[in-house]
């Protein structure tokens, strides 16, 4: 193989890549321009922003939110073993 052959060889696989890139960029195109169409509409959504917090006087960055502890065993310690007394 020279040089040149594998100039164009390079060049035809640069041309493919770009044609595939165009061609996923239609179909892409295409999902989203469904997406948009179905689940876009306001009419569906009428409250999508929902109620500000300034309106109900709370940030929601500052609430904390409380987490449940689900372990409250505590194990007490073994005491007077034999293993804890002196051999001499």
């Amino acid at each position: 193989m020279t040089m040149e052959e594998l100039v164009k060889a390079a060049e035809k696989v640069a041309e493919a890549w770009l044609a595939f890139g165009k061609q996923l960029k239609e179909a892409v195109d295409a999902v989203s321009e469904v997406f948009n169409a179905a689940f876009g509409s306001p009419e569906l959504w009428p409250k999508k922003d929902g109620t500000t917090p300034k309106k109900y006087g709370m940030s929601l960055r500052k609430c904390q939110r409380r987490t449940s502890v689900h372990y409250h065993y505590i194990p007490t310690t073994p005491r007077n073993l034999p293993y804890m007394r002196r051999a001499y």
